[in-house]
């Protein structure tokens, strides 16, 4: 049997009114300054400088880190896709 990955929760900010949310990037407002990939405590956020990021929503626990430190509000929270 193939050990299944260690499930992350999100924090109680994210959990609050419409259940957990994570972390999303606006494409057309990411410019690439790599500021939110260096506070992700998960490394959820990929991408190389000056390119658009994306989160990789399985890695992502909902901390919202990475929202106060986009310089362009290129990362919103949003509910996690069922």
């Amino acid at each position: 049997l193939e050990k299944e990955p260690a499930r992350r929760y999100p924090s109680a900010a994210a959990l609050a009114d419409d259940g957990p949310k994570i972390a999303m990037v606006a494409e057309e407002l990411c410019i690439g300054c790599c500021r939110c990939s260096k506070v992700c405590p998960t490394d959820a956020i990929i991408g190389a400088a000056k390119q658009i990021h994306n989160v990789f929503r399985e890695a992502c626990t909902g901390c919202s880190s990475c929202i106060e430190k986009c310089p362009t509000e290129a990362l919103v929270m949003k509910p996690v896709p069922v």
